[in-house]
């Protein structure tokens, strides 16, 4: 099991994790099957997350748009 704090959240969207791996943004996509992205954050990624809320909720907007090309990165969390 991943130990993890909640950074940041907003229901329904995402939440930004601080765990012992590192950051963790895990972002509901879907429509009518939802599901949840868990991708870990590289620095850069991190920055722009725990800047201010615009930005957060632009990389949000760019996994939901395109939740393809994050699942790769995608990991499990409890």
């Amino acid at each position: 099991m991943l130990k993890k704090s909640i950074l940041k959240q907003k229901s329904w969207s995402y939440t930004l994790y601080d765990s012992e791996i590192g950051p963790v943004l895990s972002v509901v996509c879907g429509g009518a099957g939802m599901f949840e992205l868990n991708i870990p954050l590289t620095p850069d990624e991190f920055a722009q997350a725990n800047g201010d809320e615009d930005s957060l909720m632009a990389l949000v907007r760019t996994v939901t748009s395109a939740p393809d090309r994050y699942a790769s990165r995608s990991i499990a969390i409890d």
